[in-house]
C-alpha cells in the first residue's frame, strides 16, 4: 500500500495476487455503498478509491497520489488466508477465528457467540454457521469519540452497540460489518 501511495500516479505498478484480490474487492464495496465501506484517506491529500485503476496481471494505476487503509477488510482476509492454507495442506474441516471475525469450513455446524454490547461479559451462541463466515463490530470497546470513520462525513461516528453480518468470505463480513454499522 505504501507503494502504491508513493508510486502507483507515476507509473504502473505489479502487486501481490492477494492485495489485488483485496483491492479489487474494496472497489466493488465502495461502488455498491455508495462511498459508505471507503479504504481511502484523502485527509492526507490523497484521492479517493475511484483514482486506482485495477490492471489485469495484477498491475494497477492510480490518476493521482493515493492513500489507502484496508483495515477495515484486513482482519477478514487474513482468516480468509488462513483457511485456505488449512484447506491447500488437506485439512477438510475447521474454524479459524481471529477475534470477532471467524469462519467455518467443512462439514456440521459451528456456534457463533457474540458479546451482548449492553453485557460485554455475556456471550450467548446467536446462531450457528457452516461453510461461511461471520464478523462482529462493536463500539462497546471503542474509547469515547472513536468510532467507525465515515469518510463521507469526515468525522468519527459511533453506531451505539453491536453488528454481526455472516457471508460467504470473511473479508466480506468484515467490510459489511462496516458499512451496516454506518448505515444501519
Amino acid at each position: 500500500l505504501r507503494r502504491i501511495a508513493r508510486q502507483a500516479h507515476r507509473q504502473v505498478l505489479r502487486v501481490d495476487r492477494d492485495t489485488h484480490q483485496l483491492l479489487a474487492l474494496a472497489q466493488r464495496l465502495w461502488r455498491d455503498s455508495g462511498g459508505l465501506f471507503d479504504p481511502s484517506l484523502p485527509a492526507r491529500g490523497g484521492a479517493r478509491l475511484d483514482a486506482l485503476r485495477l490492471l489485469p496481471a495484477q498491475r494497477v494505476r492510480a490518476r493521482a497520489p493515493l492513500q489507502l487503509d484496508l483495515g477495515g477488510i484486513a482482519k477478514g482476509h487474513a482468516v480468509d488466508r488462513a483457511v485456505a492454507a488449512l484447506r491447500a495442506k488437506g485439512c477438510r474441516s475447521g474454524v479459524v477465528n481471529a477475534g470477532g471475525d471467524l469462519r467455518h469450513f467443512g462439514p456440521g455446524w459451528q456456534p457463533v457467540r457474540v458479546r451482548l454490547p449492553h453485557a460485554p461479559t455475556m456471550a450467548p451462541v446467536l446462531f450457528e454457521l457452516r461453510d461461511a463466515a461471520a464478523a462482529t463490530s462493536a463500539d462497546t470497546y471503542r474509547r469515547p469519540g472513536q468510532g467507525l470513520l465515515d469518510r463521507r462525513m469526515r468525522r468519527q461516528r459511533s453506531y451505539g452497540g453491536s453488528v454481526t453480518v455472516v457471508a460467504p468470505t470473511c473479508a466480506l463480513a468484515d467490510a459489511l460489518t462496516k458499512i451496516v454499522a454506518l448505515r444501519p
